[in-house]
Order: C-alpha cells, then sequence, then structure tokens
C-alpha cells in the first residue's frame, strides 16, 4: 500500500475520490463485462467472484489494493486518473478514538442515467501513521442498482472503532456497466465522521440521503412526545452542522411544536448536498439529534412536465417561431414583454411581441431585420430599454455577424422601434483567430446611470477546433455618444464545460438571480455537428462551476438550447420564475419542436401560521411561527386587536412589530380574553416586499384562582359570595374557573372551604393560576367570560 507515496517529489499522485476508485468488483456477473474509462473501453474476461485489484495512475503509482478480496488470484489495471483534480487519495484518512461510533458515507452523483452494478465498501484501521500496517477492516455491501435518472445515491453504515485504531480509511469499490459515451461516474465526498447521539428525527423529509430536493424545501419531522421545541442547523460541511450550538452560521431557529409535525422552510442552492440537524428540547436542555443529508436539484427550471403552465412548439400570433424568447415585465402596462427571432423568407430577423399570461404572445414589430439571437434589459432610471443582438453583415443572415446594441428611450418608442442611441460593436476575440463571427449577447448588469453595460456572448472559435467559445465584454459610453468596447476570453466557463465532456459548441444564454444567488443558463454540445447532443447548464458565479440541468418534457424530449429565465410576477401576481427554452427537432418528442415558454409560481406570502388562524384559547405569550415565502430574507410583522388596522399597517404604524431574520416572533404578554390580528409580509433580496394575509387569534381568559367575586384579591368575601350563588341564587361569577377554588372542574360548597382553608387553616395556596394572572391549565367545561382585574 505504501506503494504511492503521499506527495512524490517529481510526480503528484493526486486522484480524485471521484475517479480513484471506479473499479470493477462483480459478484455472480457475467463471465464479460465492461470497465469504461476516461473513455477507453477494455474488456475482462471470468470474472465470476470478486478479484483483488491493484489501481495505478498512469504515473505508475498504485493507489489502492485490497489483499482481502484475493480468492482466485490478483489482476492489476493501470488508467489515466486526469479527468479531474481534487484532494490527494489518502487525504480520506480520519483521526478516530477506539470504541466510538462512526458514519461511514459515500456520495456518488451522475451526470447521466447510469447502470451501477455490485458497490463494495469497507473501512480499514490503522495502528499508527504508518501505511505498511493495518488492523482490521469493515466489509459493508449491497446492490444499489441501475440510476434511472442522473443524482445521487448514497451508501452508508455505522461502525465502530476497534482497539487500537488511531486512524480510520473509507473506500468504496463499483463499476458503471453500461455507460454510454457522455455519462461520467463521479464517487465523492467519502467521509467516515463521528456519528452524532440523540434519537433520530420520525419521518424526516427530505428523506435521510435523498436526491432531487426542491430549492424550496419544507424540512419536517415528526415531533417526539413531551419536546417543546427544536434547535434546527442546517449547512453544507457535515463536521460544521454536527458541532454546531445556537448563533453559529448554520444554526437557524428554535421550531416550536404546534402540533404532530414540525416543519420549516429553507431557500437552497441546486445541485448542492446539505446536512441538517434536529436538537429536542426537553426540560430546559437540548438532546442532540442525528445528522441527516439530503441534495438538491434544479427543479424550477428542469421541469416542464407540472409547471404552472407550460406551452411547446410556441408561435406568436402570425404563426412564426418564438425562438430563443426573452421575457421581461412591462413597466409601462399589465403584462409582459418578449424579444425572439424568427425565420422570414430565408432571414432571421429581431422581432417584438406583447403577452398577458406569459404563454399566448401578438407581434408588435420587427425590431432588427438580418439579425438574431436578441436580449432585452429594462433601465428603470431612464425609463428606457436597452436591446443587445446578434447583427449580420450580409442579406440572408450570412457572416459576418457582430454585436449591436441600441437604446429605446421609452416604451411607446420600443414600440414604435424607435431607438435614440445605437452602438456595432467590432470584432475582437473572433478577430484574433482569423474568424467573423461573434454573438448571442446577454445582459449581466446595466450601471444606474447606463455608462456600463456588462455583456456575455460567445465567439467562433478557429483556435479550439471552429468551435463557439464564450467571452464576456463591458460597453461603456454608449449613453453619452462615446461608446467604448473591450472584451475577454471566459475561460473559466469554457474549461468548466470542456471539462464535463460538452466540448463542441458552447455558449451562455440568461443570467440572473433566484434566492440572493446568481446564475446563468448556458447551452453546450457534446458532439459538433450533431443537434441532437445539445443539452442545457447553468454556471453558478459563486462555485466557478457548471451543472447540467435534466430537463423533462412531457413527451420526454432529450436536446435543449436556447434557455432564458426571469423571475417575475405571474399573471396572478405571485412571484414565478418563467423560462423558456428550444427543444430541436433531432432530440423532440412528437409536438414538443421548437421554443417551449413555461413558468412556475411561488409560494410568494407566508403561510400556515401557529398559532392557526382563528385558534382559541392561546396562552398569554404566544409564539408567533409560519412557514415563509419561498426566496424571503426577513419578514415585516404586524400585530392589534383591530384586523382592519393590521390589514392596512405600514411600518410607522404601532401595530408594526418590526422586522426579523426568522419566522418565530415572541410578541410578549398579551391581554387575556382578547382577539388578535397578525399580519407577515415577506422581504425579498431585491427589497420588494410581499404583503401577507391577515390572521386571527384568541387568548384565553386570564384570572387568578379563588378571587370568585373578581375584586382582585382572595379573601374571605369571596367565600361568602360562592355560597350566596349556590345557595341564594345570587349573583353568578363573571370567571367560573376563577370560582373553582379546588380546580375539579365544578363549583359547588368544597370550593368556598378551600377558599376558608387557605385563610384560616394554613392549607397552603390554591391551584394555580393563584396569585398571578394566568390560563386554566386543567381542561373542563368552566367557562370564563370576563375577569377585570386582569384587564
Amino acid at each position: 500500500m505504501r506503494d504511492c507515496p503521499r506527495r512524490p517529489p517529481e510526480r503528484n499522485c493526486r486522484a480524485r475520490a471521484r475517479a480513484a476508485f471506479l473499479v470493477l468488483v462483480s459478484a455472480g456477473a457475467a463471465s464479460a463485462a465492461e470497465l469504461i474509462l476516461n473513455g477507453s473501453i477494455e474488456q475482462y474476461h471470468g470474472l465470476g467472484r470478486p478479484f483483488a485489484w491493484d489501481f495505478r495512475t498512469n504515473a505508475g503509482c498504485k493507489v489502492n489494493s485490497n489483499p482481502a478480496f484475493a480468492r482466485s488470484g490478483t489482476r492489476s489495471l493501470e488508467f489515466d486518473l486526469s479527468i479531474a483534480d481534487g484532494p490527494e487519495w489518502d487525504s480520506r484518512r480520519y483521526a478516530v478514538s477506539p470504541g466510538r461510533s462512526y458514519r461511514a458515507r459515500f456520495f456518488h452523483r451522475t451526470t447521466e442515467a447510469l447502470s451501477i452494478g455490485e458497490v463494495l465498501a469497507f473501512v480499514r484501521w490503522w495502528a499508527d501513521d504508518s501505511w505498511s500496517d493495518w488492523k482490521g477492516q469493515a466489509l459493508l455491501a449491497g446492490d444499489i442498482g441501475r440510476i434511472q435518472t442522473a443524482g445521487w445515491v448514497e451508501v452508508r453504515a455505522d461502525v465502530v472503532a476497534p482497539a487500537g485504531a488511531r486512524y480510520g480509511e473509507f473506500h468504496v469499490w463499483g463499476v458503471d456497466t453500461a455507460r454510454g459515451p457522455r455519462g461520467r461516474v463521479y464517487l465523492d465526498d467519502f467521509s467516515l465522521k463521528p456519528l452524532a447521539g440523540g434519537a433520530p428525527l420520525g419521518a424526516p423529509a427530505p428523506a435521510d440521503g435523498a436526491d432531487g430536493a426542491p430549492l424550496y424545501t419544507v424540512l419536517g419531522w415528526d415531533a417526539a412526545p413531551g419536546v417543546e421545541g427544536y434547535e434546527l442547523y442546517v449547512g453544507t460541511d457535515f463536521e460544521a452542522v454536527l458541532a454546531a450550538v445556537p448563533g453559529a452560521p448554520e444554526h437557524l431557529l428554535a421550531a416550536p411544536v404546534a402540533g404532530p409535525r414540525v416543519r420549516h422552510v429553507v431557500t437552497l442552492a441546486p445541485y448542492t448536498r446539505y446536512f441538517w440537524r434536529a436538537d429536542a428540547l426537553e426540560g430546559g436542555a437540548a438532546l442532540k439529534g442525528e445528522v441527516l443529508s439530503f441534495a438538491t436539484g434544479f427543479d424550477l427550471l428542469e421541469d416542464l412536465v407540472g409547471p404552472t403552465g407550460v406551452r411547446y412548439a410556441a408561435k406568436d400570433n402570425q404563426g412564426r417561431g418564438l425562438d430563443t424568447l426573452q421575457i421581461i415585465e412591462n413597466p409601462a402596462a399589465p403584462g409582459y414583454i418578449g424579444v425572439y427571432h424568427s425565420a422570414i423568407d430565408g432571414e432571421f430577423e429581431v422581432r417584438l411581441a406583447t403577452s398577458t399570461d406569459l404563454l399566448a404572445w401578438t407581434y408588435r414589430r420587427t425590431l432588427r431585420p438580418n439579425a438574431d439571437m436578441p436580449a432585452i434589459a429594462y433601465h428603470p432610471q431612464t425609463g428606457g430599454f436597452f436591446l443587445a443582438h446578434e447583427q449580420w453583415g450580409n442579406p440572408g443572415s450570412r457572416s459576418p455577424s457582430n454585436l449591436r446594441f441600441c437604446f429605446y428611450p421609452s416604451y411607446a418608442a420600443l414600440l414604435a422601434g424607435a431607438w435614440t442611441l445605437d452602438f456595432t460593436a467590432p470584432l475582437t476575440l473572433a478577430a484574433q483567430n482569423g474568424s467573423d463571427l461573434e454573438g448571442t449577447p446577454s445582459l449581466f448588469a446595466i450601471s444606474a446611470d447606463g455608462s456600463r453595460i456588462d455583456v456575455g456572448f460567445h465567439f467562433f472559435d478557429a483556435d479550439s477546433g471552429s468551435v463557439d467559445r464564450n467571452g464576456t465584454g463591458v460597453l461603456r459610453g454608449m449613453l453619452a455618444g462615446a461608446a467604448s468596447w473591450t472584451t475577454a476570453v471566459w475561460a473559466a466557463l469554457n474549461d468548466a464545460l470542456v471539462a464535463n465532456e460538452a466540448s463542441a459548441n458552447i455558449g451562455d444564454r440568461d443570467d440572473g438571480a433566484l434566492f440572493g444567488r446568481r446564475h446563468m443558463l448556458v447551452e453546450g454540445q457534446y458532439i459538433r455537428g450533431d443537434f441532437g447532443s445539445w443539452r442545457a447548464w447553468f454556471w453558478d458565479h459563486a462555485r466557478q462551476d457548471v451543472f447540467p440541468l435534466h430537463l423533462r418534457t412531457r413527451g420526454g424530449s432529450t436536446s435543449f438550447g436556447n434557455m432564458t429565465w426571469q423571475v417575475l410576477r405571474s399573471p396572478r401576481g405571485s412571484r414565478a420564475v418563467c423560462g423558456s427554452c428550444f427543444i430541436f427537432s433531432e432530440g423532440a418528442a412528437a409536438g414538443e419542436a421548437g421554443q417551449a415558454v413555461f413558468y412556475r409560481e411561488l409560494v410568494s406570502e407566508a403561510w400556515e401560521p401557529t398559532p392557526p388562524a382563528g385558534a382559541r384559547e392561546v396562552g398569554p405569550e404566544p409564539r408567533l411561527h409560519w412557514l415563509a415565502a419561498a426566496g424571503a430574507e426577513s419578514h415585516d410583522v404586524y400585530l392589534g386587536t383591530d384586523a382592519a388596522r393590521v390589514a392596512a399597517a405600514g411600518r410607522a404604524s404601532s401595530e408594526y412589530l418590526g422586522r426579523f431574520e426568522t419566522p418565530l416572533v415572541r410578541p410578549g404578554r398579551l391581554r387575556g380574553a382578547a382577539t388578535y390580528a397578525w399580519r407577515v409580509d415577506e422581504v425579498f433580496a431585491d427589497g420588494s416586499v410581499q404583503a401577507g394575509p391577515v390572521w386571527s387569534f384568541s387568548t384565553a381568559p386570564f384570572f387568578r384562582r379563588g378571587d370568585s367575586n373578581a375584586s382582585g384579591a382572595v379573601d374571605i368575601a369571596d367565600a361568602v359570595f360562592t355560597l350566596s350563588f349556590l345557595f341564594a341564587e345570587d349573583v353568578a361569577p363573571s370567571c367560573e374557573d376563577a370560582g373553582d377554588a379546588n380546580d375539579d372542574g365544578r363549583i359547588d360548597i368544597a370550593d368556598a372551604i378551600k377558599i376558608l382553608g387557605h385563610l384560616f387553616a394554613q392549607s397552603g395556596p390554591l391551584p394555580p393560576p393563584f396569585g398571578e394572572c394566568a390560563i386554566d391549565p386543567t381542561a373542563d367545561d368552566l367557562e370564563c367570560m370576563a375577569f377585570a382585574p386582569c384587564g
């Protein structure tokens, strides 16, 4: 095992975990199997039961061997591990304590559907820092079968470090038995971590190890009996979530128990594995919970099967295709503005259309002839619109093509096609490699004064195999009439797509923010000239990486490009994610070829309040809790006894409690036997505020036990009052619970005796609430219509 030095002086034997242990261990498999590694296929025969394998990098450095599986001989295989970098192989070694429990986990992510054979995993325990001696192993085995869709799979088991162990290593062996030319296996996130204590959560959602959780996720679990609440922790690092305490970045809130199920909303990043923990609060102490995990997808853009609205093969009212449709809200009138291109008599033209429902589009005018690939942005500071597009230099949409920008000072000017400023960018990146093609602009950002526009685009790169590559540009001074244009190759984006095997034509498409995170949609082609190999990706600006979008249509189309997206208001006024994509005929299901337009409404208001709307008998110091809207960053809370005033209240009103970061507010002690109204307005990253509905609840009446005449004191007059009510048919107590001095659920002579015993026989205090205003802790049929001393 010591064949591979940790840091060799000349050759670094770095092998990312996701690649280093892609191996074939076939128990009872067919006599022949294929192992596909880095594009090459080798045949291995006679694999009737597990064999030992030595793995070496192409540098000749042994990575792993497994003598425990040697039953009929040992075979060796050398392969190229240059497909990715990452941590060194031995970085999966963890310090352990003998006798302590550990959770061995392995997360597996793929870019396409795969067929996985039997997976064998084992833990090696080391007594010292030497690589030459290992003291034992724990074998785990399981057949995870076929992964029908790309995504995450988890293999895990709990193990105990044996006596004498100082280090542990967790390894997984498996094989992709049916990987196509573009499928890639990632063996990610090997870990051997201390197992958190505490009872497991009941019916956690998402399920532990789940894949494809939505970006707007409601964490939920069954409340344990007797638990007062939970401290909730969420993060992307197992160790941080395991060690987190209140006040740590991973700490979200004390989630109240308002019923049999506890739920809390989180908004997350796409294609990320999250860890979470809920500590039960009982008797003032927190019982540390187990750390669970799940992985997100990008459901808001991937699902074209069941969005709020979708239209396949979309066309305008003239029957022209809405290719590359980009949509923005109309700032001057209800509805939406869209720019797109259509082929008219063999020549592309940029067109303008409007819509009121996001799905049906009315052509308004042609903005540019012999042009395509438009992008539009509204500039609120000037009230105008910037349009960028690909302008062809010769009739019939023929090269050269340049990026062209123009400014329309108003919506009326846009409808009239009357631009006031125009700039055609000179060829820069394309000119450097001898081509004359630049286009497909996307507008990233426009400064407040309009003096700077950040642009993404693609250019024809003859030096990279005559394919499209991405560039960035900055346009300065256009509104001042002195435009200047600078560009650069977007190497990070190009390299990321090529590393993910989309090495033919690639191009950025549309940039935007969701839940406070910026993402850009990108199109990538696996095979040059093959339109069926186009796929959609997104670029995560924060992580500087691309991830494939696994788009799902009703018919099962497979080839996509020209994606656009925006967060805007839906036709019903809710916040929504709106998008479009072009489905190439080479990968289209019946009736789906062409531009698809879709939108999905987000939960834009606070919902599911606690106390529930209309609740009665609420305690004097309630905790106001709700499920937050998708993407809400903070919450404005209003509370009062006049529902109309609460509905109309603003931040200067007396009903305003303040702006809170978590969906939990303790308003303090409230009046008893009163009806309260409250409202939560959700505040989003862009500063917009969504007013919420007005909810109401009624507090239980507050009283003091034994003060039957509601005088404010417990004295002999209360015993007399009770006896007069019972035997002289005198005035009844305004609060029957106050007259129930012994808290047995009825008013009788025993209550008068209880009061007299307390006053004169030193029999002790009365049952609660005694000496303070509070609610009745005992359920009974008595009522408390009013008790003046407690307000």
